[in-house]
């Protein structure tokens, strides 16, 4: 029976989470998980509700953004821990999956053996596909696998440009937003699966947006597919990234990157770009 994982992470972690879940899915399983599995007009929280109910295995990615949170990711571990108690006790249904060296707030999670995937991913990876059930023996990673066959096939790297701009509204000063254009120069198609802006001076990497549809101002609604020489234009506003520079002591003008992931977990990166303005301005 094909395991079926739910993925429970923290809106930072989504990079992170979008990785493992696509190294599951190579190796058998069927993951879900909101950013890519949400369906535009569905009730969300019924459907994660459905989903958690439905999965076979809950994966709870722990670090510090997951501890510290409020909201929609305790109610999650909350009612997958309710379902572990109407299972048998050795029945394996919670993993936690630490992204750090935090220790879960849960009573409940701190009894479970949890896996340590900041230490070695792919020793992490193996160790979560051992508690799914799935057979890896010595086969080639999966990140190894989709490297190999993108060479077979001569893909080139999804062509990503980032650029600061104004969204000119009805507020009183105009909102920054960062403007994204992504283009598939290949023959076969592209799925663009998650997005962020990247300071590495600052050691910054945030990710740009929520999976939901809006039309003013454009955003993208993930997964996006994009054919040959097909482009993908959106925008996002600055506030999260431009609220992570203060603690860290960066101020503007900083140099960025923007860059995007496609459904094999590969990054596309654009070049660097400067942004020279604090949130709000005018």
């Amino acid at each position: 029976m094909t395991p079926r994982p739910f993925i429970s992470y923290a809106r930072e972690d989504r990079d992170v989470a979008i990785r493992l879940r696509n190294d599951l899915a190579r190796w058998g399983a069927a993951p879900w998980i909101d950013i890519v599995d949400l369906i535009a007009g569905q009730d969300w929280p019924l459907a994660i509700s459905r989903a958690l109910r439905d999965s076979s295995h809950f994966l709870v990615l722990v670090s510090r953004h997951s501890v510290t949170k409020r909201g929609y990711v305790q109610k999650e571990v909350r009612e997958a821990i309710a379902l572990l108690d109407l299972l048998p006790p050795d029945a394996i249904f919670v993993v936690p999956v630490r992204l750090d060296d935090s220790e879960p707030v849960h009573g409940r999670l701190r009894n479970l053996h949890w896996v340590d995937l900041f230490v070695d991913y792919d020793k992490g990876l193996r160790q979560i596909a051992r508690s799914l059930g799935l057979s890896t023996g010595d086969e080639t990673h999966p990140s190894q696998q989709t490297s190999a066959d993108a060479n077979q096939h001569g893909d080139r790297d999804l062509i990503v440009k980032l650029h600061v701009g104004e969204l000119r509204g009805s507020d009183i000063h105009p909102t920054p937003r960062f403007l994204f254009q992504v283009a598939n120069p290949n023959r076969r198609p592209a799925t663009i699966c998650g997005a962020g802006v990247e300071a590495r001076t600052a050691g910054i990497s945030a990710p740009a947006f929520m999976p939901q549809t809006l039309f003013d101002p454009p955003r993208l609604a993930l997964p996006w597919q994009i054919n040959d020489g097909q482009r993908a234009d959106f925008m996002e506003s600055v506030e999260f990234f431009d609220s992570q520079l203060e603690p860290r002591h960066a101020l503007p003008p900083i140099e960025i990157i923007g860059y995007v992931i496609d459904a094999f977990g590969n990054r596309h990166e654009s070049e660097p770009t400067i942004y020279a303005r604090s949130r709000g301005a005018g």
